[in-house]
């Protein structure tokens, strides 16, 4: 066995995923359109939300250095997160729904709203979820006044509480005029004068108003996004697909594992011209790599690749270039040669000679109407010990035979790898050459490692490949 010839260049990773999508391209597409599908009719059956949005301006409260002149004002980002919790805590939530008498629950008013501040101001937006746009408005509303309530309650509970501290603080200090009495009088007056008239620096600054536009769902946006999460779903498992299946794709990939040239790559299309014409080709190759060959073996990994198609069009081929031609079939199990040439004796063939000494003269048959240099020679009757046939000298008798009837025997041998027949058949001196064919798609790269194992163990017998594909 030689080694491969001269293969096509390393297609990218870019080429190799363009091949991959565009080989499976209907995976792709029955996903987008089940998944987008999907995603509409969810759309489409959804109940319309709509959303309102009020807007609540939070200044920093003097409250606290009044009432304790060396306290540190608030850290604004803190100040900042309070409000966001304050505004969805449960009291706010409770005032709403007394304020509205909504028959939802605080749990289930807290889920229609969400607050969120707006960045590097004093402003947060509260927005309400309903399916009413009037009631998404006026749930925005409420949450923006009874905010503004709860913190003003708040402030003004803090303002009792710190008007206490400043009169036990002045209770403990000496009787008589003083520079800390008058001030601590001083504070005491700004916070009760505060505590009647705080509005817990919090005020509405805008107030919702209905839309006439649902915020939810938007049936164009789920298609886009249903069929975007379709195609990477789909990519997704053409790739897994391609990691599964072992099944080769290219001509290079056979030539790669199983070590052997390609001839040609011959299509898949039956009796077409450029059929023939690779099958020209395959007979020229095999000529220039085994000059001197008059018996060729054709055989493949596995049964299905077309492999006894192929002996018969390249014994055609052979005398089509003015050469006398015998087709043998050497499956001696499961023999259809008599079937697939429509022969008028088809319980005679190989068998009959090797086991019941006919001439093989007597036992040929022509298989192509007006192509008088080519014969057949179909396996007859099937016999259970093939190997043993196949070994036998008598066989040698026959090929002698067949040899002075015609310029080049074709074996169409059975496959290399289920059975021993074709490897008993290679060990042989008669064969002079091999043709392995494979078929993309079908072919898997386990198969062409253990056919490359075989031919390796016979290195006299020169192989080729002709690789069945489109």
């Amino acid at each position: 066995m030689t080694g491969p010839g001269p293969t096509a260049a390393t297609p990218t990773s870019l080429e190799n995923a363009w091949r991959l999508l565009r080989a499976r391209w209907w995976i792709l597409a029955l996903s987008a359109a089940v998944v987008g599908g999907v995603f509409v009719a969810r759309a489409v059956t959804t109940e319309k939300t709509y959303t309102a949005t009020a807007t609540v301006l939070v200044r920093q409260s003097s409250l606290l250095t009044l009432i304790d002149p060396g306290a540190r004002p608030p850290d604004p980002a803190r100040a900042a997160a309070t409000n966001l919790l304050l505004a969805r805590s449960n009291d706010v939530a409770e005032l709403v729904r007394a304020s509205l008498r909504s028959p939802l629950d605080v749990s289930g008013l807290l889920d229609r709203i969400d607050v969120t501040n707006e960045p590097d101001t004093d402003l947060l937006d509260l927005t309400a979820s309903d399916p009413d746009p009037e009631g998404a408005a006026r749930l925005a509303n409420a949450f923006a006044d009874q905010f503004v309530v709860f913190r003003r309650a708040s402030d003004r509970r803090l303002a009792g509480a710190g008007a206490r501290t400043l009169q036990q603080q002045l209770a403990a200090l000496p009787d008589g005029d003083s520079r800390e009495r008058r001030e601590l009088l001083q504070a005491l007056r700004k916070v009760r004068a505060l505590q009647a008239v705080t509005t817990g620096d919090v005020e509405v600054a805008s107030r919702a108003s209905a839309s006439s536009t649902p915020a939810a769902p938007l049936p164009k946006r789920s298609a886009v996004v249903g069929v975007t999460l379709g195609l990477g779903l789909g990519a997704l498992v053409v790739v897994l697909l391609e990691l599964l299946d072992r099944r080769l794709r290219r001509p290079e990939e056979v030539a790669a594992l199983t070590g052997l040239p390609v001839l040609a790559t011959v299509p898949t299309e039956p009796d077409g011209p450029a059929r023939l014409d690779a099958l020209r080709i395959v007979r020229s190759g095999l000529e220039a790599r085994a000059p001197d060959a008059r018996t060729v073996l054709v055989t493949s990994a596995v049964a299905g690749e077309g492999a006894s198609a192929l002996a018969g069009e390249l014994a055609r081929a052979y005398a089509l270039a003015g050469l006398r031609v015998a087709l043998v079939e050497m499956d001696l199990r499961r023999p259809t040669m008599a079937t697939r040439f429509d022969l008028p004796a088809p319980g005679r063939g190989l068998t009959t000679a090797l086991v019941g000494g006919l001439p093989v003269r007597e036992l040929v048959q022509p298989a192509i109407p007006g192509l008088r240099s080519l014969v057949v020679l179909p396996g007859g009757p099937p016999v259970p010990n093939a190997p043993e046939l196949l070994r036998s000298a008598a066989l040698g008798a026959v090929l002698d035979e067949l040899h002075a009837l015609a310029d080049v025997l074709v074996l169409d041998a059975p496959p290399l790898l289920p059975v021993a027949d074709a490897r008993v058949l290679l060990d042989r001196d008669e064969v002079d050459a091999c043709l392995v064919v494979a078929r993309l798609g079908r072919t898997t790269d386990d198969e062409a490692r253990r056919m490359r194992a075989v031919l390796a163990a016979r290195p006299g017998v020169p192989a080729a490949l002709a690789v069945l594909g489109d």
